[in-house]
């Protein structure tokens, strides 16, 4: 396969092969089955890293042009793989987990955060997964406070509309059409306390006592024993490297919870061909789509990828959470849908909750509208990314990536480094805290599919202690 790359060019060279892809299949020079180069054989003859063609066609999966499988390689995908599910050998494990006992539930949180290890002698820590809060985010998230302090009402005050305050909901009904590519009208966005209480509600109000809801394996489990606690049935569906598996979905399920941009915790990109699977089922069962788009905004590769509700809106439901974006202390979510199942909501969320904060609102409204939002997100990305470069440069450094398959580097705040079946997860990680490293296992986000592997965060951490953890952590395997 004949490529031509431009090394003067300002465009990275990643994105100059998949352009060239892209503009061989438009012409017909690859056509569908047509396999392409192996990483290892391009990156020899181009004379540059294995790791940025493996990029390229990383990103040719997720926008839908190529497919992949062990025997096969990386192959132009068949047109009429769009309508088809991947054919999947391995059974779903039917065993709904239904929990209704709270201290049950709170000892397996217990464990959660035993597995994780929270020692106080840890120096360098990737298992920390809040977002980044600065003193320049303070200062204008103040700013925005005192400009909605000095402009509020006395009516504002007082109870509004079970949807929210109507001028926070313009903003974000503004930033869906710019940010994410969706067009809504205010009456479609439903603000809520948080992540999970949206969740919660929907969950409620769309099974109504009856199905059951899909959940990714591995997943969030905070997500997963809420839902459980309630008596809802949950099942788990695996993931693979194009996201869920949808023909895994049992027939019964009404609510598919997924989060396309960044599955947590894997970090796989649902491709395009994958989120038209689900559609497609979605249409066909009469069930929902619960898009949990969390990630989108800090994505590094690559253009995004448009959501999964822009393209079939009467079965899907939006969520973005606010929580993700800026910071776990503000919970505010809004819950984007079709205006029926939206009121549906706001009428029973009016029972739940009378009111949501004020302040929340009045503040985000201002901060939205003074355009810091937006500078915020860029200015966080870019941090983001090069804490994200140093780790995987770190990791290749050390010869990581050879003991571990890295997964997650499209997006989010972490990388997923898959192991062996027979890998250590306790071991490293109690080794791990005696030497300063707090260090996350993936075991407690499994449902029913068992994963092995690290979890490594980065978001709070600066590049030279990114590399001196890796170090640390280098030094700890090597003594396995």
């Amino acid at each position: 396969m004949y490529i031509q790359l431009n090394r003067n060019s300002n465009k990275p060279l990643w994105q100059q092969l998949v352009n060239d892809i892209i503009n061989k299949i438009n012409i017909g020079k690859l056509i569908p089955g047509d396999k392409l180069t192996p990483s290892r054989t391009l990156a020899e003859e181009l004379k540059i890293s294995r790791s940025t063609i493996q990029l390229a066609y990383d990103e040719l999966l997720c926008r839908g042009y190529v497919v992949t499988s062990r025997r096969g390689g990386t192959r132009i995908a068949p047109l009429e793989s769009w309508s088809k599910s991947t054919n999947h050998k391995k059974k779903i494990i039917s065993s709904p987990l239904l929990i209704s006992n709270i201290e049950e539930n709170y000892s397996q949180i217990g464990q959660y955060s035993c597995t994780n290890n929270h020692f106080e002698n840890i120096e360098i820590d990737f298992t920390n997964n809040e977002l980044l809060v600065d003193a320049l985010f303070l200062r204008k998230w103040k700013y925005s406070l005192s400009k909605a302090l000095n402009k509020v009402s006395i009516k504002e005050w007082c109870y509004n509309s079970p949807y929210g305050m109507l001028e926070t909901r313009h903003q974000i009904q503004k930033y869906l059409l710019v940010g994410r590519g969706v067009k809504v009208s205010t009456e479609q966005i439903l603000l809520v306390c948080g992540h999970q209480q949206a969740i919660n509600l929907i969950s409620n109000v769309l099974l109504e006592g009856k199905g059951s809801v899909a959940l990714e394996d591995p997943g969030f489990i905070d997500e997963r024993l809420s839902l459980l606690h309630q008596g809802i049935e949950v099942t788990g569906v695996p993931i693979d490297n194009e996201g869920m598996v949808v023909n895994l979905i049992p027939p019964r399920t009404k609510l598919i919870v997924v989060n396309p941009s960044h599955q947590g915790p894997i970090g796989t990109t649902m491709t395009l061909q994958r989120q038209q699977e689900l559609i497609d089922l979605a249409i066909r069962n009469n069930s929902f789509i619960l898009e949990d788009d969390y990630g989108r905004e800090y994505r590094y590769q690559g253009i995004p990828l448009p959501s999964i509700f822009s393209k079939a809106q009467e079965n899907v439901i939006h969520i973005v959470n606010f929580s993700n974006i800026l910071t776990s202390g503000i919970q505010l979510s809004a819950i984007v849908g079709q205006a029926d199942i939206i009121r549906k909501l706001a009428r029973a969320q009016s029972f739940l909750q009378k009111q949501l904060s004020i302040m929340d609102q009045l503040t985000l409204t201002e901060f939205l509208k003074e355009g810091y939002f937006i500078s915020h997100i860029r200015r966080l990305r870019n941090i983001y990314k090069i804490r994200q470069q140093a780790m995987i440069e770190a990791l290749i450094d050390k010869k990581l990536h050879e003991r571990f398959q890295i997964k997650g580097s499209n997006s989010g705040f972490s990388l997923f480094l898959e192991a062996e079946k027979n890998f250590n997860e306790t071991k490293i990680i109690s080794k791990g805290a005696k030497n300063g490293i707090g260090i996350r296992s993936i075991y407690p986000y499994c449902y029913n599919y068992r994963h092995k592997g690290l979890l490594l965060n980065f978001s709070l951490i600066k590049e030279y202690k990114i590399y001196e953890g890796l170090e640390r952590l280098n030094k700890l395997l090597n003594t396995l």
